[in-house]
C-alpha cells in the first residue's frame, strides 16, 4: 500500500513554523492551524453543535463585559481570535472564547491581538474528537503560559464538553503551587 504514495516529502523533516513565517501565511491556510512549538496543528471545521455552543459561551462573555461597573478597565470576549502564547518556541491557539484585556496599540507584528499576558479566560469547546488536545494539551499550555504571566498566580480555565451524553459547562479555578504547570 506505501508504493502509491510518494512518503519522501518526510525524509527532510517536518517543516517549522515561526512568527514572520505565519504572518506572511495566506489567510485561507491560516485560518485552518495552529501553532505547537513551531509545528503546524491542522484544525478540523467545528461541528454545528461545537458552534452553537461557543457561539452562547461568548454570548454571555460578552453581555458579563458590556455589565461591569463603570471605570473597569477595559476588556473585550471574542473568539476564534488568535492568542499568542509564545513566539519562542512560537504558539499560538485559537480558542472558542477568550476575555482579554484591550489593546489599545497595535504591536509590532502581533497588532491587536492577545497574548497570554493580556488573557484573562480562555474557553475551549471539547468535543468528542478534541478531548486530549482540549483537557490535556491546551489546558497545560493556556496554564503554564497565563501562570507565568499572571502577578497573582490565578489559572481559570472553562470547559464546555459537547457530547451525546455531556452538554454542560464546567469552571475551574486554583493558585498553582510552586513548579506546577496543570489545573
Amino acid at each position: 500500500m506505501s508504493e502509491a504514495y510518494d512518503w519522501s516529502w518526510l525524509r527532510a523533516g517536518v517543516p517549522g513554523i515561526d512568527l514572520d513565517m505565519y504572518l506572511a501565511m495566506p489567510e485561507d491556510l491560516a485560518r485552518v492551524i495552529e501553532v505547537k512549538d513551531g509545528l503546524l496543528v491542522h484544525r478540523d471545521s467545528p461541528s454545528p453543535n461545537h458552534l452553537a455552543i461557543a457561539d452562547v459561551i461568548k454570548q454571555c462573555l460578552r453581555e458579563a463585559i458590556r455589565k461591569r461597573a463603570t471605570g473597569q478597565p477595559c476588556l473585550k470576549a471574542s473568539g476564534e481570535l488568535d492568542m499568542l502564547v509564545s513566539e519562542v518556541p512560537f504558539n499560538f491557539r485559537r480558542p472558542d472564547a477568550i476575555v482579554y484585556r484591550c489593546i489599545e496599540d497595535p504591536r509590532d507584528k502581533w497588532k491587536t491581538k492577545p497574548t497570554a499576558g493580556d488573557t484573562l479566560l480562555v474557553v475551549e469547546v471539547v468535543s468528542p474528537a478534541t478531548v486530549t488536545a482540549d483537557c490535556v494539551d491546551k489546558r497545560a499550555e493556556y496554564a503554564r503560559a497565563i501562570a507565568i504571566t499572571d502577578p497573582l498566580g490565578v489559572t481559570i480555565t472553562w470547559d464546555a464538553l459537547d457530547g451525546e451524553r455531556i452538554s454542560a459547562a464546567e469552571s475551574r479555578s486554583r493558585r498553582p503551587t510552586s513548579g506546577e504547570s496543570r489545573l
